[in-house]
């Protein structure tokens, strides 16, 4: 609303002193002597029983005619604490704003004043105002509002053009701009919480976005104790741009303002896919195109590569660029992605309300190969403002000089993003804003103990494997992982790993030691919410039961996750060889260690093994790597031990076996009882090791340690650091989870 002189002062019916006061919540106090009565003619004609007997869809709608003059005057004095100019009033009722006005037929009885409950009578009818908007879109009412809402003054983006007036067919008027102004909004008190401000807000809008396509957005401005008002715009989908401290003046007292806008044109939702991705573009995209019916945003696929020569991921560009001129904002949206909450607007993760931001993108999640990078950005989900900027940008990003050696192009736009913006390309870092990685995509479905997801996102991933998880994903695979009784390892798992923040890590391996029913179920529900983690079972040739274990791990998961999962023979690992004689691979490493009590049968050699196996991540050999026989270095300093007590009772350094349990199904007996004893060893080394770390100051041992990638478009990057607060035992369940520094395990 804005704020004007004093009007001319209506006469005042002596009756007037005998009706209430307003009770509109744009008063700054209810309770004070200035709060005006009740003096409009609509609250004598109607009760709040004839009002609630009308129904809103009979209601009438028309502008405002020279006949309202005094009725709206009465009004706004009862709705606003601010006083409006006679010119005001006189350009609304002549047309020279725009104008609407809900109305209700009023019938003359005998010269008597009486409603006609939901029907319209013949006998002398007279119209009642309900209710009435009005907005300008002259640029002379914008202000400086245009550069909070549209980012750019009032000459840069206002329409030098002469409009027709609004209700009227004469030509008259300033020049009129890219924004609808709410200049007022109000309802007659009986007639209130039945939505009829919002009528009026959706056939205001529907008339700018029809007769008015010039116009970019509808704001207002609403003094921030409203909060019924607030309530109102923010259900039609108006958003909090500026706060104004002091901004109005009421009552003898300075209040604060919120400027909120609605953005016409809206959001539309862009992505390429290719034929050879059908097997999981089909399903993201069907489920895209859902979300965006959902919540009236355009929608998009391109179906072609525009430029042949470049990687596919090069074609967002284009496709972008290709549709930024239809809407306010492009989002883009990788086609291995899709919105998993289908009731999040994107207007509610990403903050468009910071008109000097053009791009919205989050920080990438912490996964090995963009780190070896230095990539900063992920580039599968992006927001674009529609601005010359952004077009402009958008051109430069494609053909940005350092970005042009065709070794560099094959590493997608991603990276040449991350290096424009480190060198402040065209003012990228002010122009851009960073959201928390996972705030906006992550790329696994969240467990029990974590927040929501707004969209999943399965970079890198292979196409078959991204079809059959998306699947599983709609199927509601998470709802059996997270109820059903028999996964509870799982779930404790999964809570005190979450803890670490390290849930989303690519290159993490994970190592199971021996393998039965309870790793079996426990790998079915990681390899499903952990969509990057690689699992080697270490198994012991010749174990008791081993290859029937294996089919039955294989039932529950080797169908599904084979291409995720290997088998690391300890008997070779050691040897060094194969079985048959060929060299065994080495350099393996592990960054998570799962030990339960099917572990018991393979660990003949003892815990060295797993203390090597763990040291080996600080492997460097560049030689070795390029030959294929080692995997490199871990990009984690610390490392995690998962100890599984399902199946045993007492505490750490003393369990022993459940009654009637066994340790599977080939235990005859007693073999469970060796098993608990076994994870009690288990536990005393591991505690041996952290309490060497903890006095030792080991975290310093591992800072001047680089990860060594062939092919590297950088330098080596540092082991990411050691975190000594979070070294220590958590537990949860019948789960022990033990975080200490890798280099604990190095021989004095």
């Amino acid at each position: 609303m804005e704020t004007h002189s004093s009007p001319t002062a209506m006469e005042e019916d002596p009756a007037e002193e005998l009706m209430p006061k307003s009770s509109s919540s744009a008063m700054p106090d209810p309770m004070a002597d200035t709060v005006p009565r009740l003096t409009a003619k609509v609250h004598r004609r109607f009760s709040a029983e004839d009002a609630a007997a009308i129904p809103l869809s009979h209601i009438h709608y028309r502008p405002l005619q020279a006949e309202d003059m005094d009725e709206m005057m009465a009004l706004h004095q009862e709705w606003f604490p601010v006083s409006y100019d006679q010119d005001f009033y006189n350009k609304s009722v002549g047309g020279h704003l725009y104008s609407l006005v809900a109305t209700w037929p009023h019938v003359q009885h005998g010269g008597s004043a009486s409603s006609v409950g939901g029907r319209a009578s013949a006998e002398q009818p007279e119209e009642s105002i309900l209710g009435m908007i009005t907005m300008s879109t002259y640029c002379e009412h914008h202000g400086e509002a245009i550069s909070h809402v549209l980012g750019a003054d009032c000459e840069a983006v206002c329409r030098r053009k002469r409009r027709r007036d609004f209700g009227s067919e004469e030509e008259h008027g300033p020049s009129t701009g890219a924004l609808a102004y709410i200049l007022t909004l109000g309802v007659a008190e009986a007639f209130r919480r039945r939505g009829l401000a919002k009528e009026l807000i959706r056939r205001s809008l529907e008339y700018v976005e029809r007769d008015l396509p010039e116009v970019q957005a509808m704001y207002l401005h609403v003094v921030t104790y409203n909060e019924a008002a607030i309530l109102l715009y923010e259900s039609c989908s108006f958003l909090r741009i500026e706060y104004f401290p002091s901004f109005y003046f009421l009552h003898g007292r300075h209040y604060d303002s919120y400027l909120y806008a609605r953005y016409l044109r809206g959001i539309g939702i862009v992505t390429v896919h290719t034929a050879n991705i059908g097997p999981y573009a089909n399903i993201t995209g069907e489920r895209n195109r859902l979300y965006a019916q959902r919540h009236d945003y355009g929608f998009h696929v391109e179906t072609k590569v525009i430029d042949k020569s470049r990687i596919p991921h090069w074609s967002k560009i284009h496709a972008v660029l290709l549709h930024l001129c239809e809407y306010d904002f492009v989002f883009w949206i990788d086609a291995d992605a899709m919105f998993y909450d289908q009731d999040v607007r994107i207007e509610d993760v990403v903050p468009i309300g910071d008109v000097e931001k053009h791009i919205w993108l989050q920080h990438h999640s912490q996964d090995f190969p963009s780190s070896i990078r230095k990539e900063l950005f992920d580039t599968g989900t992006v927001l674009f403002r529609s601005s010359p900027w952004t077009r402009r940008f958008l051109l430069e990003w494609y053909f940005y000089p350092p970005c042009q050696d065709p070794e560099i192009l094959n590493y997608t736009e991603q990276y040449c993003f991350s290096e424009a913006y480190k060198a402040d390309f065209m003012d990228l870092q002010t122009k851009t804003a960073a959201l928390l990685s996972k705030e906006l995509n992550n790329h696994q479905v969240p467990g029990p103990s974590e927040k929501g997801l707004f969209i999943l996102h399965l970079s890198g991933q292979a196409d078959a494997q991204r079809a059959d998880y998306l699947r599983e994903v709609l199927d509601g695979k998470a709802t059996v992982f997270a109820n059903q009784p028999e996964y509870a390892d799982f779930r404790s798992f999964q809570q005190l790993f979450a803890s670490h923040n390290y849930g989303g890590l690519a290159s993490i391996h994970l190592c199971v030691v021996g393998i039965g029913d309870r790793q079996a179920l426990l790998l079915d529900a990681l390899l499903f919410h952990l969509t990057y983690m690689g699992v080697t079972t270490i198994i012991l040739e010749g174990a008791p039961g081993l290859y029937s274990q294996l089919r039955k791990s294989d039932e529950i998961v080797g169908t599904k996750y084979g291409k995720r999962m290997a088998l690391l023979s300890i008997e070779e690992y050691l040897s060094g060889k194969t079985i048959d004689g060929d060299p065994y691979v080495s350099g393996f490493y592990c960054d998570v260690t799962i030990l339960g009590v099917e572990s018991w049968r393979h660990m003949r050699y003892g815990h060295k093994l797993l203390g090597d196996l763990n040291l080996a991540g600080f492997s460097r050999d560049h030689e070795e790597v390029m030959a294929g026989r080692s995997f490199g270095a871990s990009p984690l300093s610390d490392v995690f031990f998962a100890v599984l007590e399902d199946g045993c009772l007492g505490d750490a350094g003393s369990l022993h076996a459940e009654p009637d349990r066994l340790l599977d199904t080939d235990d005859f007996g007693g073999e469970l009882d060796e098993a608990c004893r076994f994870l009690s060893n288990s536990y005393l080394w591991l505690a041996e090791k952290l309490q060497r770390a903890v006095a030792g100051g080991i975290a310093n041992y591992e800072t001047n340690i680089e990860v060594l990638i062939p092919n590297s478009t950088s330098e080596p990057v540092p082991w990411r650091s050691s975190k000594p607060e979070l070294w220590g035992v958590l537990k949860e369940g019948k789960v022990t989870f033990i975080r200490l520094p890798r280099a604990a395990f190095i021989v004095d």
